[in-house]
């Protein structure tokens, strides 16, 4: 009787102790549930991170056409930069060196911070940021800001390319759209960085602006060529909402050009690059072959990036956006206070699907169908196919079994098309 009264009393703690065991492992398996969802996007930034830009948004003066985010004349150079090492030894975890591939210093004008608070900060991110050597180092710069000085310490920190924004290589045409350097100082600038040996050089063109013509506009290409870049980045001349060009054209001081111009202006930039040797890659790219821009390929082929500074962008691969809002003076003080200073956003389904579309209907290898359909399923893909017969009948697309992609005419109306994919 002794016997059975032990056996019970025993297996009735035994359950009870089984029991809290089992209760123990739910929340612990719960808590580590949580944590790896609140966790997944630093996973994956720092699992397969390929790309660091960091944005600079300080100008000499404001572009006539510009609305990117930038500020003249600021004394706060000293405080941001110190803000945005701050930032990168917050999200210093978020950084894989074995996957780092690239860094882009772009603005603004990074150019146009003095010497002597850039030299340090050029410094600091070589020795943080470069612990084996990158694939690609681009800098912006103006070409009124280049110095064989700044450009040696620039290359000093493992800077290999840089991007010169040109424009135009007529005077009248730069001072029309407010650049502050002359035609003259783009051949020097040029002529400056060969000598400090950075041969990888990318130069902006745009097309459109005022008193820009046909003959202007060859005369520019003509001039850019023989300054023998490996890579050309164009755009079309877009009247931003409260931009000064914006104002003017609204007041009826200066006249957009015509459709039909704009379309010509397009057709001769493309049809002069690709006889000169460049690949079209990209809707406003151009490389020689080699020499395509590895970071700006990044956001268009999905590959994880993180942006240091206020208005930059990151993105883990997956699901995972990140932006810093527009506004220097906070982002100093929150950087200063040691405090994150991103906004994160979760992407539904939907903008999953459309920023595929998107970024990969930019590019001259368009919509891969496997890879597609690995990501969407084989029903996604016919459903956009269906969607494209009207733009194929007209030459907009070229569609082949294995892929999807924009050709010279598609490109000039690539936003009309790329919306007519997207998923509601």
């Amino acid at each position: 009787m002794y016997y059975n009264l032990y056996f019970c009393y025993f297996r009735s703690q035994f359950s009870d102790i089984i029991s809290e065991i089992l209760i123990y492992f739910y929340v612990i398996k719960h808590i580590f549930i949580t944590c790896f969802y609140n966790l997944n996007s630093f996973i994956n930034f720092a699992n397969v991170m390929s790309g660091l830009y960091i944005h600079i948004p300080f100008c000499g003066s404001k572009c006539s056409y510009c609305d990117f985010y930038s500020i003249v004349a600021s004394p706060l150079h000293g405080d941001f930069i110190k803000a945005i090492e701050k930032e990168i030894d917050l999200r210093y975890s978020e950084i894989n060196f074995d996957f780092l591939r690239t860094i882009y210093i772009g603005g603004g004008t990074p150019s146009i911070i003095n010497d002597k608070i850039l030299a340090p900060f050029l410094t600091n991110i070589s020795d943080k940021l470069c612990k084996s050597p990158l694939d690609e180092f681009t800098v912006e710069m103006n070409p009124d800001d280049v110095t064989e000085k700044k450009v040696n310490m620039f290359k000093k920190a493992g800077c290999n390319r840089v991007s010169i924004g040109v424009q135009s290589m007529v005077d009248s045409e730069l001072r029309a759209i407010s650049r502050r350097h002359s035609s003259q100082k783009v051949v020097d600038s040029v002529s400056i960085f060969r000598d400090c040996g950075i041969d990888n050089i990318s130069i902006d063109l745009m097309f459109g602006l005022p008193l820009q013509t046909i003959d202007t506009l060859r005369y520019s290409i003509d001039k850019i060529l023989d300054l023998s870049p490996m890579h050309i980045s164009c755009y079309g001349l877009m009247y931003e909402l409260d931009t000064l060009l914006y104002r003017m054209r609204n007041d009826g001081m200066i006249k957009e050009i015509d459709e039909d111009t704009y379309i010509k202006m397009y057709s001769i930039v493309s049809e002069s690059l690709r006889n000169a040797g460049f690949e079209h890659y990209e809707i406003s790219n151009y490389a020689k072959p080699g020499y395509r821009s590895l970071h700006n390929s990044s956001y268009w082929n999905g590959t994880p990036y993180v942006g240091i500074g206020p208005s930059a962008h990151s993105y883990d691969g997956n699901c995972i956006r990140r932006y810093n809002p527009n506004d220097v003076r906070k982002y100093i003080k929150t950087l200063s206070n040691c405090e994150i200073f991103y906004v994160e956003e979760v992407e539904s389904k939907k903008d999953i699907h459309n920023d595929y579309i998107l970024t990969r209907l930019r590019t001259s290898q368009g919509i891969q169908r496997q890879l597609y359909e690995d990501k969407f399923g084989a029903d996604a893909w016919s459903l956009l196919v269906s969607k494209t017969h009207r733009r194929v009948e007209s030459g907009a697309v070229e569609l082949t079994d294995e892929r999807l992609v924009l050709t010279e005419i598609g490109f000039l109306t690539s936003d009309d098309i790329i919306s007519d994919l997207f998923i509601e």
